[in-house]
């Protein structure tokens, strides 16, 4: 229902997630350290006593994590592709990677032959996408039963499991 198990909880006996923006030190298999690089909850609990930001400056401040994620992102032995799912978040990324000069850049949509037609079905938008950006596109359907029968090995290969870790 979440599409992810929420931290601290883990599909593993005996073993918790540290939370997000946590880390822990292990010195001879023992937690010898812990503590938080950052907490986003105490961030939101604080936005309200703090003045609105301009929201110049934080588009500007958005677009330039953005920027650095996709190019520290970019550095690579291999070539580098997209998951194209037609939405906001991957067609950024196809847009800052091309604005990096990423030349050959294949972009991978899975499609499920259940939506085909369908407003579900990412495939238009992700071909889209692909067609603006001038990337190779992939597209890979999958069936109902086919997604059944590999969902066993698809959960054991993750050690969280999650709803993209799917993909």
């Amino acid at each position: 229902m979440l599409g992810s198990v929420p931290e601290p909880w883990t599909w593993f006996r005996d073993i918790q997630a540290l939370p997000a923006g946590g880390f822990a030190w292990v010195a001879e298999g023992r937690v010898v350290d812990s503590g938080r690089w950052a907490d986003i909850g105490g961030a939101w609990r604080r936005a309200a006593e703090a003045d609105a930001p301009d929201p110049a400056r934080v588009a500007d401040a958005v677009r330039s994590a953005l920027r650095e994620s996709v190019q520290r992102h970019l550095v690579s032995d291999v070539p580098v592709g997209v998951l194209l799912s037609g939405g906001i978040d991957s067609g950024t990324l196809a847009a800052l990677m091309s604005e990096f000069g990423v030349q050959g850049l294949t972009g991978v949509t899975l499609a499920f032959e259940e939506f085909a037609g369908l407003a579900e079905d990412e495939t238009p938008g992700a071909t889209a996408i692909a067609a603006q950006y001038g990337s190779q596109h992939r597209v890979r359907r999958i069936s109902q039963r086919e997604f059944t029968a590999d969902l066993p090995d698809i959960l054991n290969a993750m050690d969280q499991p999650s709803i993209d870790g799917v993909n």
